[in-house]
């Protein structure tokens, strides 16, 4: 258990609604919409509470580039456009995907995206273990630089994400997927219960 004050002073409750679309044009090409609002409720050093709501869309384009043949993995690139909070800017991502063995899959991504002067540079190694046809369970981790720029110079932050998870097909086309995630900053410390459902058709 964190017991530090910075943390104490930051921690912040989130209940957020998404959703997404997305559609394949071509066997390689696929276009996606998403949307994503939440209040976040944060109590200040003095005990008020204080909400905003963050509010963001996103528009882009996915294309494979490879297909897994031998030890080549799957490669597929990305670029959106995405609107966060009146701000405006574009992220752009390389996927790579790959069965090591029968039912053991490993997904690497790294990406950067651009805010309102705003950089920030990902990388996410994801483990998917396939227990049965219809459940697989995953893990997954994050660490991300963030870089601010101000009149003299950049403001440098790092931080790391992990999640562990399942995703279950509970009919056909429909996916239900679970999972505890944890954020961790210089100063921030936040974590989080997930819940998505997908549906396909």
């Amino acid at each position: 258990m964190l017991s530090s004050e910075q943390f104490e002073i930051n921690r912040s409750n989130k209940l957020s609604q998404s959703a997404s679309i997305e559609y394949g044009i071509t066997e390689y090409l696929q276009i996606e919409f998403a949307g994503n609002r939440q209040p976040e409720i944060d109590e200040n050093r003095i005990g008020g509470i204080e909400i905003e709501y963050e509010i963001e869309y996103e528009l882009g384009l996915l294309y494979t580039l490879t297909k897994q043949k031998g030890f080549i993995p799957h490669f597929s690139f990305g670029a959106s456009l995405v609107s966060e909070d009146d701000e405006y800017g574009y992220e752009v991502v390389l996927l790579a995907s790959y069965e090591l063995v029968e039912y053991h899959f490993l997904h690497l991504n790294f990406g950067f995206e651009n805010i309102n002067e705003e950089d920030v540079t990902f990388i996410n190694a994801a483990y998917a273990y396939q227990v049965t046809d219809d459940f697989t369970l995953l893990f997954e981790f994050e660490r991300h630089k963030e870089e601010v720029a101000t009149e003299n110079h950049y403001l440098v932050e790092y931080a790391n994400q992990a999640s562990i998870g399942f995703v279950s097909e509970i009919k056909e086309n429909l996916e239900f997927g679970f999972a505890y995630h944890q954020y961790l900053s210089d100063d921030f410390f936040d974590s989080a219960l997930r819940i998505k459902l997908s549906y396909e058709f």
